[in-house]
């Protein structure tokens, strides 16, 4: 949390229509902010004429933390799945608060998960400023964990002190 550096352990799935997209151009999503560093062969089943294609991945990505209420504060870190070789014609991610799960052995010190939010769309990409014919639209996915302190250790360690002087000014 503090230098807002994080990893990401997991899996990401795909279920599509195999006459859709190919398999190939699927693969080649990425995360804004962030690097995959590793990503496992696609593990490809057939569910109801679907396919599934799943990734076993880690994600090294940044995300800008707001500390304007330290000591008393939460975080929320943001996560960005796109695909840049497709376009809002071929697909659109899909995804649900339901099939974003967290596992419950993950934890940090200190700091407690007390919500998750996912939204589906488009990021634009602008080739020219001046002219928004111009604007190139790609899928994406915003997953978002929220965090929370679960100490007042860090309120009690600003507010006790000053509680001090104020006390002794008087």
């Amino acid at each position: 949390m503090v230098t807002n550096d994080f990893t990401f352990d997991g899996t990401i799935w795909f279920k599509f229509d195999p006459g859709a997209i190919s398999i190939d151009t699927l693969s080649k999503f990425s995360f804004l902010k962030g690097t995959i560093e590793q990503k496992s062969d696609p593990d490809i089943r057939l569910i109801d004429d679907k396919l599934l294609v799943k990734y076993i991945i880690r994600v090294v990505f940044k995300s800008d933390l707001n500390y304007q209420d330290f000591p008393l504060d939460s975080h929320s870190i943001y996560l960005m799945l796109v695909n840049k070789f497709v376009s809002p014609s071929e697909i659109l991610f899909e995804s649900s608060r339901r099939e974003f799960t967290i596992n419950a052995d993950v934890s940090s010190a200190g700091w407690d998960l007390f919500d998750t939010a996912v939204r589906n769309g488009y990021i634009s990409s602008s080739l020219d400023p001046y002219d928004t014919r111009q604007d190139v639209q790609h899928p994406a996915t915003l997953f978002a964990l929220d965090y929370s302190r679960n100490s007042v250790r860090y309120a009690l360690s600003i507010i006790l002190p000053l509680a001090l002087i104020f006390y002794l000014l008087v």
